[in-house]
C-alpha cells in the first residue's frame, strides 16, 4: 500500500517570547491536530505530510 503524502494546512504563527512559529495541522479530515515542520508524518494518524512553506511566508 502507498500513502499518498498530503499538503499540511497552514493554520497561522504561535507567537511566544523568543519569536513567532508556523502552526500546521494534519490535511486528513478525520484527524485535523496541530503538526510541526520537523514531521514526515502525522504523530496521531499516520498520514504522510509535506508541507507548502509559500502559503506560510504570505502571511
Amino acid at each position: 500500500m502507498k500513502l499518498i503524502k498530503k499538503k499540511a494546512e497552514f493554520v497561522g504563527y504561535v507567537v511566544l517570547y523568543c519569536g513567532r512559529f508556523p502552526e500546521w495541522r494534519c490535511p486528513d479530515k478525520d484527524c485535523g491536530m496541530s503538526v510541526m515542520e520537523e514531521y514526515k508524518c502525522c504523530p496521531y494518524c499516520g498520514r504522510r505530510l509535506k508541507f507548502d512553506k509559500s502559503s506560510a511566508e504570505l502571511n
